[in-house]
């Protein structure tokens, strides 16, 4: 609401909610219960801002690519980057990258004609 204040008002908004961000065991419409009732993000919404759902990944997933600085792809398809030495995500661990990139995927599917 400050940025639309000062007149940043682009033609398309999106709002990201990541449910990684929120505690597991809670509904995420009880976790980001205040956002939803926010003022901003209901006048964002009524204006026509779209509203996506980030997916979960894994919290031990998530540290272990971000301990090992991979890329998603990497991370899915077990290559570590080719600048050091790394051990790959077994094949588990692959497994959830890969199916959290699908589901990714289609949370972004409203918006993707807005990217690059």
């Amino acid at each position: 609401s400050t940025f639309e204040a000062r007149g940043f008002q682009p033609r398309a908004t999106a709002i990201v909610l990541n449910e990684g961000l929120a505690d597991p065991t809670t509904p995420r419409e009880e976790a980001f219960g205040r956002v939803l009732r926010h003022s901003a993000f209901k006048a964002a919404v009524g204006r026509g801002a779209v509203v996506l759902w980030m997916p979960r990944l894994d919290a031990g997933v998530a540290a272990e690519i971000e301990a090992k600085r991979l890329p998603f792809a990497a991370a899915r398809d077990g290559q570590p980057p080719r600048s050091r030495v790394s051990v790959p995500l077994g094949p588990f661990d692959r497994s959830r990258v890969r199916a959290w990139m699908l589901a990714m995927d289609a949370m972004l599917a409203p918006v993707r004609p807005w990217l690059p």
